[in-house]
């Protein structure tokens, strides 16, 4: 690699850096204008030193004209080096906007580079990494150096794989989006056309669902024939080259899908018939279950995936851990609420302002169907839990039961059903001001036993120097807490994460956990730390995750007068 130049004063550099004061004229072009820069100033003064650094690095150049810039571009040339040509675009924001690369020639280069998307564009950062500034030529040096590398790279690359060979091999943005299980998937299947996407599914059964849950009357539906191939060579590039099977299956309408093995998990690609003899090669996105949930991971877990949640609550609390549940892959949730939404609670719930006056619980679920189409079952119930109990009690007997209520004594008789019916239970809540958020898993054990008879916690973070943080209401007995929804965000983690540890297996013991803040942030609330002994968060952590054993109190109030048997 040359050595870098050194920077010169007439160039108005200094420093490597371009001059606020350097002088320059704004964007021409005739005809199409490109993009205004937003610092037209430094114009001369970038085009100075893009020429210094493409000349040092031996490419022929020439400055793109207004006619030949595209939108949302105000300055760039065309690069020439060994067997490539090459757009380099600058946006508006330049210097301080990352340039765009474009490939030009050779044409190939779109269809089978590693690094180089079908519109000619260069992927030349690092996933995660950012490129510094164009304002010295350092920053200028790093994009060029990596297209070098890209271009050395595909040179030396012999064949290509099933991911790269993709993009040459697909007719245009044609694609579809496939629901199949590809870990266990039949030779047949089925699919139906919406609007200008295929959707591919196991079974009828499971599209008609996914459909339903989208809100989409019931289509057509065809024959999908799925087969197993190597690499690209074995996928059929022309209608001469497919069986008669295969042959079938498109004459009367229907999909063919390859399902190719790669380092980043299944690859599938689709063909169906264009016209008479002639067929359109698609592109398939995996919308299943396994591929939403853990992209790039192990799969789903199936102790998640199969799981039964009830969920007990859905306020600002409980809808944000009802939505992290949903996205984690629970398989059944059952949501229950008897309250509406009311525009007092639209800031700091995961339902917005078109949701006033609705059920909760119904609408929080069927958004979430919706969102999340291939979880099996979302349900809401605008009823109280105890109603549920009497009268669909199947939807109580879950898994799980997440509580998110915080009224004392219903999550006390909650707690204490659970137990009854061997039903594991987690409770969360948040207090005053969101100073401070809370999780228990009980595996078995009594509720009260950190409780006093009114409901106080024993462990208590925050103490109030002036008055109850709770806040009176319209209507009798109705109080609420202050805070907003960005507060109390951690405690929806917090909870959520407690609940999917206890469905995995991973937490098998009583646990309480707490999100504590440090004193200073507490003093900022109006509290101070009550003497709980927790450990306390020092003035360099704002907030810590505290991890205790929930314990046995044999002189629980509770436990002692009504002889509830407590595991030891």
């Amino acid at each position: 690699m040359q050595a870098l130049l050194s920077f010169v004063w007439p160039d108005r550099i200094l420093r490597g850096y371009i001059s606020p004061w350097a002088t320059g004229t704004t964007c021409r072009g005739v005809g199409f204008a490109p993009a205004k820069m937003l610092f037209p100033a430094l114009r001369p003064s970038l085009q100075r030193l893009h020429t210094r650094c493409f000349e040092r690095w031996g490419f022929a150049h020439r400055e793109l004209t207004g006619q030949e810039l595209g939108q949302g571009e105000a300055l760039g040339w065309e690069l020439v080096g060994s067997a490539i040509r090459v757009h380099y675009l600058l946006g508006p924001d330049a210097p301080y906007g990352t340039p765009i690369l474009r490939m030009v020639e050779p044409a190939g280069a779109r269809a089978a580079w590693h690094n180089v998307e079908t519109d000619g564009r260069v992927c030349f950062l690092e996933p995660g990494r950012r490129s510094m500034p164009l304002v010295h030529e350092k920053a200028i040096d790093q994009v060029l150096r990596a297209l070098l590398q890209i271009v050395e790279r595909n040179a030396r690359i012999a064949g290509q794989d099933p991911v790269a060979a993709r993009h040459r091999w697909v007719s245009g943005g044609l694609r579809a989006w496939s629901l199949l299980d590809v870990a266990d998937r039949r030779s047949n299947a089925t699919a139906t056309k919406l609007y200008d996407r295929w959707v591919i599914a196991g079974t009828p059964a499971e599209l008609s669902a996914w459909l339903e849950h989208r809100g989409i009357s019931a289509l057509a539906f065809v024959d999908a024939l799925i087969t197993d191939a190597k690499d690209f060579s074995e996928v059929p590039h022309d209608f001469s080259s497919l069986n008669d099977e295969q042959k079938k299956v498109v004459l009367h309408g229907g999909i063919l899908i390859f399902v190719l093995a790669t380092a980043a998990g299944p690859l599938l690609v689709a063909i169906v018939l264009e016209s008479p003899h002639v067929i359109a090669r698609l592109r398939v996105d995996r919308a299943d279950r396994q591929w939403l949930h853990s992209r790039g991971g192990n799969g789903l877990r199936a102790e998640i995936a199969n799981a039964h949640v009830a969920l007990v609550g859905c306020g600002s609390l409980g809808g944000g851990v009802a939505e992290l549940l949903a996205r984690a892959g629970v398989g059944w949730l059952t949501i229950i609420d008897p309250d509406v939404v009311s525009w007092d609670n639209v800031a700091r719930h995961a339902l917005g302002g078109s949701a006033v006056e609705r059920p909760k619980a119904v609408e929080l679920a069927r958004r979430l169907q919706e969102h999340i189409p291939t979880a099996p079952r979302i349900i809401g119930l605008a009823e109280t839990w105890q109603r549920v109990a009497a009268d669909k009690p199947e939807e109580l007997r879950a898994d799980a039961i997440v509580s998110t209520i915080a009224s004392w004594p219903d999550e006390l008789a909650l707690a204490e059903w659970a137990r009854n019916n061997s039903v594991r239970f987690v409770a969360g809540w948040v207090e005053g001001h969101a100073a401070a958020g809370h999780a228990v898993s009980l595996m078995g054990k009594c509720f009260a036993c950190l409780f006093s008879p009114n409901g106080r916690f024993v462990r208590e973070v925050a103490r109030w120097e002036d008055e109850s943080p709770l806040r009176l209401a319209d209507g009798c007995h109705e109080h609420f807490l202050p805070f907003g929804y960005a507060d109390v965000v951690a405690t929806q983690g917090l909870i959520a994460r407690l609940a999917l540890e206890v469905l995995a297996g991973e937490s098998t013991t009583a646990t309480h956990r707490a999100i504590v803040p440090s004193a200073p942030v507490l003093k900022s609330l109006g509290a101070y730390p009550s003497l709980s002994d927790y450990e306390w968060p020092q003035r360099s952590t704002a907030w810590a995750e505290i991890r205790q054993e929930w314990p046995l109190n044999y002189s629980c109030w509770h436990c002692g007068e009504h002889g509830v048997t407590v595991q030891k």
